[in-house]
C-alpha cells in the first residue's frame, strides 16, 4: 500500500474526533463528499485544507517515481476537495 493510500485511510477512518462526521459507526469506508450535517462537529475548515495540502504533496512525489495505482484506490484528493468546498458552502 502506497503513502498516500495509508495516510487517507488514517485520517478518513481512524480519527477521533474524524475529519467528517460519519452517520454509521467505524471502520468508516471513504464516501462520495456529502453536505456537513446540520450539528457538524469534525475538524475546522482550516485543518482540513491542511491535510489536503499534505496529501497533496504525497501524491505528487509518489507520481514522480511512478508509484504504481491500485485500480481500487480511493480518491482521497477528490474527496476532501468536495467535502472542503460543501463545509464553506455552509459557513457562508
Amino acid at each position: 500500500m502506497c503513502v498516500y493510500c495509508v495516510t487517507g485511510d488514517e485520517f478518513f477512518r481512524d480519527q477521533r474526533p474524524p475529519i467528517w462526521p460519519w452517520p454509521a459507526p467505524p471502520p468508516y469506508v471513504p464516501m462520495p463528499a456529502t453536505p456537513p450535517p446540520p450539528d457538524y462537529h469534525g475538524w475546522p475548515i482550516e485543518q482540513l485544507k491542511e491535510l489536503l495540502d499534505v496529501l497533496e504533496r504525497i501524491k505528487k512525489l509518489e507520481d514522480k517515481m511512478s508509484c504504481p495505482c491500485v485500480a481500487s484506490k480511493a480518491d482521497y484528493l477528490g474527496i476532501l476537495k468536495k467535502r472542503i468546498e460543501e463545509l464553506e458552502k455552509k459557513i457562508v
